[in-house]
């Protein structure tokens, strides 16, 4: 079949080793042809999914008007059927590819809103969903003027649409928003937003649209780093251990949320609370959650997270009715503090043992490790799967250990 002829995808920011693979492997097992388009960097250190590839095109990938320009380019030489992305600084760019292409995909200015942290909860709240008071900010003084205003707080200061809890802060005074302005990205200190600290226990749903409708595959528990002020993610489990009507109210309302914003396409990962009896939404992604959430949306469920949506775009669609959860999986990352690594355990017997689904954890003697500010400075984790949720967990927890991940802190003395 000439590549004019075989339906094609085109995949944008793919070349990631986290999910490219499977984003790749899932479209050709079903007659798909891969097109896949990103950066040289991205390309260049994820050689073995460009070669996986049908054909790679080197460009912006967040970029979506050059985007758009490049899929119009060689629309007459490839049957495109569809585009997809999972990476989040892509999701603007599927949206404008499939505008200009005519192809299935969520709208660019409901994209765009999700992507807008503020303008998100701003087109939430005006849709009658619980969400945390807010303000757009574009100087410290804006951020000032809330803290100084006369609410209880405390108050969370992050940038619009940054993502991996880069630049996040908790503020309960001036002095407070004075470092936390100080600690965003400078791109990002003349639009940024503070909204009031949300308390209740925080979860996630992840999921796809079948036919236009946002289906909720499954929930998820997160498990925070222990260190006060701290909103790094430390770990998963899937599916969340809550009562059944809890769950049933937590789906309801995010299934709702997802069609007042006018998404109707692709993987989502929605973050929610449950404080009390309220459901308060965080987040909206139309991307798979990260941190290996989409590896075991995949294990608890025997689904193909991304052929879900492929199978929509050669004419199958799937049935809701029969997704079945079986078993439960739990992600739980590395967090030593910042220093010198002084020895680790047997990472062998880890990666053999029957609970172990992976080990990521590129350290050895001598190498050192960062503060963790953000997600990326994690420096490994360990995946684990199980007869049940809690059993998962309660398996990370004890691979984790025996990793026994052992860090001279940077304020100890050396011997």
């Amino acid at each position: 079949m000439s590549p004019a002829s075989q339906p094609a995808l085109l995949v944008i920011g793919g070349a990631k080793p986290s999910q490219g693979m499977r984003c790749v492997r899932q479209a050709q097992t079903r007659g798909l042809r891969v097109v896949l388009l990103d950066s040289s960097d991205n390309l260049d250190s994820a050689p073995e999914i460009a070669a996986a590839a049908d054909r790679v095109i080197r460009g912006p990938f967040d970029q979506p008007d050059a985007c758009a320009e490049i899929a119009l380019e060689h629309a007459s030489s490839e049957h495109f059927v569809g585009v997809f992305g999972w990476r989040e600084y892509a999701m603007e760019s599927v949206a404008a590819v499939a505008e200009a292409l005519g192809l299935p995909g969520n709208g660019r200015k409901a994209v765009a809103t999700v992507r807008d942290k503020y303008a998100c909860r701003e087109a939430l709240r005006l849709a009658g969903f619980a969400q945390p008071c807010a303000r757009r900010c574009s100087s410290l003084g804006d951020a000032l003027e809330v803290v100084t205003g006369g609410g209880a707080g405390p108050w969370i200061v992050k940038p619009k649409d940054a993502m991996g809890s880069v630049g996040v802060g908790v503020v309960r005074g001036p002095a407070d928003a004075a470092r936390a302005y100080a600690a965003l990205p400078e791109r990002h200190r003349s639009d940024f937003l503070i909204e009031e600290f949300q308390s209740g226990t925080e979860y996630s749903a992840e999921g796809v649209f079948v036919e236009a409708q946002p289906q909720v595959i499954t929930l998820t528990t997160k498990h925070l780093m222990e260190e006060a002020d701290c909103f790094i993610e430390r770990g998963h489990v899937i599916p969340a251990l809550l009562p059944e009507p809890a769950s049933r109210r937590a789906r309801q309302v995010v299934e709702a949320a997802l069609r007042a914003l006018g998404l109707v396409y692709g993987v989502f990962h929605v973050e929610f609370w449950i404080d009390g009896d309220r459901i308060v939404l965080g987040e909206v992604h139309v991307r798979p959650g990260g941190d290996y959430i989409h590896l075991m949306v995949e294990l608890v469920t025997g689904l193909e997270l991304y052929g879900l949506v492929y199978d929509q775009l050669i004419g199958r669609v799937p049935d809701p009715s029969g997704w079945r959860i079986q078993g439960g999986a739990a992600v739980l990352y590395f967090t030593p503090p910042a220093g010198r690594v002084v020895s680790i355990g047997d990472a062998a017997a880890v990666s053999r043992d029957p609970a172990c689904v992976r080990l990521d954890l590129p350290l050895r003697p001598g190498d050192t490790v960062p503060a963790i500010r953000e997600s990326e400075d994690r420096p490994g984790f360990v995946l684990a799967r199980a007869e049940a949720p809690q059993a998962a967990w309660t398996a990370a927890q004890r691979l984790h250990d025996m990793i026994d991940l052992r860090v001279l802190p940077e304020s100890a003395p050396s011997r």
